[in-house]
């Protein structure tokens, strides 16, 4: 088993007692549809309550954590598996959210920036705008600039 793999099997409990008190679904590659895992692969959903976005969390060669139709990847190293951890309590806080941009063409671009929720005013919405000025340029009308966090009771979409 190589040294990298040997790490994220040893922080699986750690990671899973993050989640006490989330509905979780664990998977292997023995699990349907779950074949893209290799022996000692994790991979695990954590169900929104609201029944919107899932946080799920893949172990591997490194750790990635996905939300919102955005991923991240972390080492599998002491200070990788202390980001990820931060990083999953806080949004499943709610003190984290993430952006995407849609498009009226269907087009969904998952920006994958973490943006704290107290951060969230208007020069920082007009900040990320801004940064949008290349799709403006494609000519895209009516995008849509969206904040996702855990609760949907946070969420806040803007017009491009």
């Amino acid at each position: 088993m190589k040294e990298k793999n040997k790490f994220t099997l040893e922080k699986i409990d750690e990671l899973l007692s993050l989640l006490v008190g989330y509905e979780t679904q664990k998977y292997t590659f023995e699990n349907k549809g779950y074949d893209f895992l290799d022996v000692g692969q994790l991979f695990v959903k954590v169900k929104n309550p609201e029944k919107t976005n899932d946080l799920s969390i893949k172990t591997s060669d490194v750790f990635t954590l996905f939300f919102a139709g955005t991923q991240k990847e972390f080492p599998t190293n002491e200070q990788g598996f202390n980001e990820l951890k931060i990083l999953v309590q806080a949004i499943l806080d709610c003190s984290q959210c993430v952006y995407v941009l849609n498009t009226t063409d269907g087009s969904r671009y998952a920006i994958g920036k973490v943006l704290s929720v107290k951060e969230i005013n208007d020069k920082t919405i007009k900040n990320i705008i801004n940064s949008f000025a290349e799709f403006r340029k494609m000519k895209m009308k009516n995008a849509k600039l969206r904040l996702i966090a855990w609760q949907s009771e946070y969420n806040k979409e803007f017009c491009l």
